[in-house]
């Protein structure tokens, strides 16, 4: 029984995975589908500071691509190629300790009751090999980046 049992598990496995990966989307994928939005130094600032607060309680995030945290390039390159992403709607937060990356892409939602652009904030995960896998949206960016908070309670 216990070879069945895990021929079971092993199969019920590929297939999870098959449909996991089927999920997942390149950065100019995401790019196509998403109305996005630029965003504004305060919504950086908001990101900066929690960002700052992750690093206090001794957790490696920073600001920016999983892979750009990794390579070895100098800090002008990396801040211009942050600058362009910000300025295209995508936020790169990554996690050297859990290895992931975390992006949060501000999109245009409509405009609400009063005529006020609506925002929404969707959330993908990829482990640094160029494809993500959608987490979420929401309507707040302090929300977004909670998603790469809860990674470090499970």
């Amino acid at each position: 029984m216990d070879a069945l049992d895990r021929e079971l598990a092993d199969a019920y496995f590929r297939a999870a995975e098959r449909e996991f990966r089927g999920t997942q989307s390149t950065l100019d994928e995401i790019g196509r589908v998403l109305s996005r939005l630029p965003y504004s130094s305060a919504d950086v600032r908001t990101a900066r500071e929690i960002v700052e607060h992750w690093r206090r309680q001794g957790r490696n995030v920073a600001m920016g691509p999983l892979d750009a945290h990794h390579a070895s390039a100098d800090r002008g390159t990396r801040m211009a190629q942050m600058t362009g992403l910000v300025s295209s709607g995508f936020l790169p937060v990554c996690s050297g300790d859990l290895g992931v990356e975390l992006l949060i892409v501000k999109s245009a939602a409509g405009r609400g009751i009063f005529g006020r652009n609506k925002v929404r904030y969707a959330c993908y995960y990829s482990n640094g090999d160029g494809m993500y896998s959608p987490v979420g949206t929401t309507t707040a960016l302090t929300l977004a980046c909670a998603k790469l908070g809860a990674l470090y309670r499970v």
